[in-house]
């Protein structure tokens, strides 16, 4: 997924999406992810969720580009290391009104 979204960066424009597999699950009170898009698009990073399971990410390049970098990849770590993606500490590239993302590597 991170290389996806370089890779998207790198074209400075456009969406990607990554359908729910076992490389993308949730555990939502509402339901389950369908399915995780992430956009090109203007301002701060804006995570949001719709009622049908998309989480999406919009935001400029360097916010979206601060999501792909901080997507937990490196084969040596352990399974629940995580990593939040949230406008606490990240003012300046998450919207506030955003929904805070826990991104973990699985077992």
């Amino acid at each position: 997924m991170a290389s996806r979204i370089a890779e998207l960066i790198g074209m400075g424009s456009g969406e990607i999406m990554f359908p729910a597999s076992n490389e993308l699950t949730a555990d939502l009170a509402t339901g389950s992810l369908s399915s995780l898009v992430v956009r090109i698009g203007s301002g701060l990073a804006l995570v949001t969720i719709r009622g049908d399971g998309v989480l999406t990410v919009c935001g400029r390049t360097a916010s979206i580009g601060l999501l792909g970098q901080n997507m937990p990849v490196e084969t040596t770590l352990p399974a629940g290391y995580h990593v939040h993606f949230e406008s606490a500490g990240r003012e300046w590239f998450v919207a506030a009104e955003s929904v805070p993302l826990v991104m973990m590597v699985g077992s």
